[in-house]
């Protein structure tokens, strides 16, 4: 790719360094180096598009809400993640041309693309042992739970546009990457990985060839039934009374969001106030039953309104559904087949992000505002090298 900015291989480290079993906040200092020397240098950040304005609403709504929680103290450090999302998006924002959103592309579908193969090797090396036994061996503090698995999942459409490129460098990453992705999903047993990989893959080829679409339906299911054949169809059981379980969990957020309404009570208060607002009991009869407290509403929706009110419920929506928009006006621009093979992964990755959001996401997650805020910034340096659109 020839030179690159110190900003961007910072930006680059940063996101790799999610593969490292480290604490994320070692790793800020590198983004701080990065946005000094985007600051120093002629990189600026592209904040004046209706992109830029979405994430910026949504990270002030995040701060407001924490300032007036009565947990503010307690609930601090789950929003520390706000800070590299930010930095990240200065200084992602901030690259010219194309060449960068494609290596930036590149590193984050290695990155799903290890962490989905560490996770994946402690499944062949402890069969017996469970999906949260596995997570806590792999010793990742931003993979603690099986639902982080959603990481690798929602990142495999920019792992198939590396396949597709080329070069030999990202058609390898690329390639391997899915394999592991895909693999982990089932050794994983993870029904919500399963969606999200079928969400996000499919929009990536409805974007990019509507008429695979069918083809790529039925060849996935083929394969993800094939390979849970060999666990003897644990994935398939697994899908019984999975929304069921969730309803006192969105019940309890919704009701938390009738008692602050405007504000909510702050970014990742529903852990405390699991007890006063969550009923167990409350569930249906058919639904699996899960004995354990759940830190989080499992539906980022919910929990924005919940935790932020109104004004962070909005600030989100508006946010995903700005960048969607983005993404997909970006697949109407003269460019070549590997930019608009980037303008589909983007859009299928933040598909993927706006479905799993429904049943499985949190915000709380530190990788999750990293990946939204990170990709919403790759798409601000997309279309900036854009050409016009077609007539």
């Amino acid at each position: 790719m020839g030179h690159k900015p110190i900003s961007l291989i910072a930006a680059g480290a940063y996101l790799a360094a999610l593969a490292l079993p480290l604490d994320p906040r070692f790793a800020l200092v590198v983004l701080l180096i990065g946005m000094g020397a985007a600051i120093s240098g002629s990189e600026q950040p592209d904040w004046q598009v209706p992109l830029g304005y979405a994430l910026i609403a949504y990270l002030l709504a995040s701060l407001l809400s924490l300032g007036v929680s009565t947990f503010a103290s307690q609930l601090f450090p789950k929003s520390l993640s706000l800070i590299p999302a930010a930095l990240l998006f200065a200084i992602i924002a901030g690259q010219a041309g194309k060449r960068a959103a494609l290596w930036l592309t590149e590193v984050l579908a290695a990155t799903a693309g290890l962490v989905a193969a560490v996770f994946a090797g402690l499944a062949l090396l402890y069969p017996d042992a469970s999906p949260t036994e596995r997570m806590g061996l792999a010793g990742y503090p931003q993979f603690g739970v099986p639902n982080d698995l959603l990481f690798a999942a929602i990142l495999s459409p920019l792992a198939l546009t590396s396949l597709l490129r080329q070069e030999l460098r990202p058609r390898l990453l690329g390639g391997l990457s899915l394999l592991a992705i895909m693999s982990t999903v089932i050794l994983y047993r993870s029904r919500g990985a399963v969606l999200v990989l079928l969400v996000g893959l499919l929009t990536f080829t409805a974007a990019r060839r509507p008429r695979l679409v069918m083809p790529v339906i039925t060849g996935l299911i083929l394969l993800i039934l094939g390979l849970d054949a060999l666990q003897s169809f644990a994935l398939t059981e697994k899908f019984g009374g999975l929304w069921g379980a969730r309803l006192p969990l969105w019940q309890g957020a919704w009701n938390m969001f009738l008692d602050a309404p405007l504000l909510g009570h702050g970014p990742g208060s529903f852990e405390i106030l699991y007890d006063a607002y969550v009923r167990p009991e409350s569930a249906p009869d058919w639904a699996a039953h899960d004995p354990r407290k759940a830190p989080w509403p499992h539906q980022i929706y919910l929990e924005a309104l919940a935790e932020r009110g109104i004004l962070g419920g909005l600030a989100l929506s508006a946010l995903l559904v700005t960048a969607l928009k983005t993404a997909w006006s970006g697949l109407r621009l003269n460019n070549t087949a590997t930019v608009r093979n980037l303008f589909a992964a983007l859009l299928g990755s933040l598909a993927a992000i706006a479905i799993a959001g429904l049943f499985e996401l949190s915000l709380v997650r530190h990788w999750l505002q990293v990946v939204l805020a990170g990709e919403c910034a790759l798409l601000i340096i997309a279309r900036n090298a854009a050409s016009p659109p077609q007539r």
